[in-house]
């Protein structure tokens, strides 16, 4: 076999496709990289945003009147049974209670929705007088509607919320947080992923609609619970891993199979042996 030379223009030409290769390359990686820690330097600002309601909540609190009923509201979210990412929801458990003074007729615990949700089943826990107080509490298996950020896959982390919302205008009830009590489990096993940190708020929402009520715009209460989650072991890392790195050492080898061609076509190689 014959050694093979090559000329000075198949070298800059190697060269020239090299540095190509490579600048294209880190600047791709650049990009991403950048793309990839500005989104998640962003979650603390979406966490802090969803968490402020000014305009509504002054409009909210013109409605307050003497017979506005201040409910305490509270959440302890128990179990998260299903993380839907490519469905677009998720399904957790959890224990709402509500408690209030007078308004005998107010029946908070069959009066309630969660805001783009269905609820799947609700079982009332406690009802009774504490002190003065009526006291509701019931166990609520209910499956969210939720768009999943998935910019920074494998490596993303959810912030998940769920809204309670009285089946009565603010008019008659203002939920106001009960968010010293309000929790969740802490041994909540959620497969791939592990609760990063938990929050409450309380908004008042205004619709702009009256649902045919001929008056003004419909304005209610709402209870908030939000909870972000991040992605557990390294299990999905290493599968993404692979893929990515069999991906690269093919398109390696095509680049590097085209590269031969350009520079000495196979009957030029052939004529060499």
């Amino acid at each position: 076999m014959k050694r093979i030379v090559f000329e000075k223009w198949q070298i800059k030409k190697l060269l020239a496709w090299f540095l190509g290769f490579v600048i294209i390359g880190g600047g791709y990686i650049c990009y991403t990289t950048y793309t990839l820690y500005r989104d998640k330097s962003a979650e603390e600002y979406y966490w802090q945003k969803n968490m402020l309601n000014r305009e509504a909540e002054a409009i909210g609190a013109q409605q307050v009147g003497a017979e506005t009923t201040r409910v305490f509201t509270g959440t302890y979210l128990e179990s998260v049974k299903e993380v839907a990412l490519r469905s677009s929801y998720y399904r957790v458990v959890c224990s709402i209670w509500f408690r209030w003074k007078g308004d005998d007729d107010l029946d908070m615990v069959n009066n309630f929705h969660i805001y783009n949700g269905t609820t799947n089943k609700l079982e009332v826990m406690e009802d009774t007088m504490i002190n003065g107080w009526h006291y509701q509490r019931c166990r609520l298996d209910v499956t969210v509607n939720n768009d999943f950020w998935t910019v920074r896959f494998p490596l993303e982390s959810h912030q998940m919320r769920f809204y309670i919302e009285p089946n009565m205008p603010a008019k008659r009830v203002i939920l106001e947080k009960d968010g010293d009590n309000s929790s969740y489990n802490p041994n909540i096993g959620i497969p791939g992923f592990y609760i990063v940190r938990h929050d409450t708020a309380e908004f008042t929402q205004v619709y702009d609609t009256s649902y045919g009520k001929n008056s003004d715009d419909e304005i209610t209460s709402e209870f908030m619970t939000q909870f972000e989650i991040n992605r557990s072991g390294l299990g999905l890392y290493a599968k993404c891993f692979i893929a990515l790195f069999g991906r690269v050492m093919s398109f390696t080898l095509m680049f590097i199979v085209i590269l031969g061609h350009i520079l000495m076509p196979l009957s030029a190689y052939m004529a060499t042996v």
